[in-house]
């Protein structure tokens, strides 16, 4: 099997395992390229991406916050609602959030989100058990599967060349709602490849070539056409870039292009 279909032999493995035995099952944190492929196979199993079963099994997305991009399946026995799991996440979603900082602000390096990464990774855990990521100044917020926060809690002294402290916090402990920048744009069309070049400062063709080599993603979909286009409060993710919503067309100018606001993640 390649990894793919791996995937999926684990999405059914784990739906069917909830379903015989009635408990609550789930996935490792999956990357954006997996969450389209899961979608991509709930389309072709259902004939729509938008169902909320599996099997005859309850599922959502889930990744410690509503506005993660990485993201748990999670498989819902009879007993349990979408409402109920939300309500009580700390105790049903095996999610752990760390917050890591410097022992000295006066010594620290500037600390990046590949930093971060590459050194928890060094510790052998897999990409799969960490989620997302987010850097505010010195303050790093870790979303990591439980079964690994032991680790992280007890090993990890040093990112780069600073020393750090870990502890463990809860989500009502912060608030790690996203910041944006909202910009007006003006463009020939309403095409994605057009959007993506303004919003990111990039031409037009190295917009294309992202589109191609299926690295631009539309509400957790994977596109593979450049004159999609696109439509208001969709999500627009670029790896290796960033994240933004168009929001709306705003107006059309009298040399004929159109003003469009978006609003980007900071």
């Amino acid at each position: 099997m390649n990894e793919e279909e791996l995937l999926i032999s684990r999405i059914e493995e784990l739906s069917l395992k909830c379903s015989k035995n009635d408990y609550l099952t789930h996935t490792d944190y999956l990357s954006l390229p997996e969450i389209s492929l899961f979608l991509s196979y709930l389309e072709k199993k259902n004939r729509s991406s938008y169902l909320s079963s599996i099997n005859g099994v309850n599922f959502f997305m889930y990744g410690g916050q509503n506005e993660n991009e990485r993201r748990i399946i999670y498989f819902l026995p009879t007993y349990l609602s979408k409402e109920d799991f939300i309500e009580y996440k700390d105790e049903y979603s095996d999610i752990s959030i760390l917050h890591i900082y410097p022992k000295s602000e006066r010594f620290s390096d500037n600390l990046t989100h590949r930093d971060v990464l590459g050194a928890i990774m060094n510790m052998g855990i897999k990409r799969s058990k960490i989620g997302d990521i987010f850097l505010k100044s010195n303050d790093i917020f870790v979303f990591c599967l439980k079964e690994i926060e032991s680790v992280i809690l007890e090993e990890l002294i040093k990112i780069k060349h600073t020393f750090v402290q870990v502890e463990k916090v809860t989500g009502t402990d912060l608030d790690l709602s996203f910041n944006f920048e909202e910009k007006n744009i003006n463009i020939s069309s309403n095409r994605v490849d057009s959007i993506i070049s303004e919003v990111f400062n990039i031409s037009r063709n190295q917009g294309q070539e992202l589109i191609s080599n299926q690295l631009v993603f539309i509400n957790n979909r994977v596109i593979n056409s450049n004159s999609l286009e696109l439509k208001n409060n969709e999500i627009v993710s670029v790896r290796g870039y960033g994240k933004f919503i168009f929001q709306e067309e705003i107006k059309n100018t009298r040399k004929g292009r159109l003003v469009c606001r978006v609003k980007i993640y900071c």
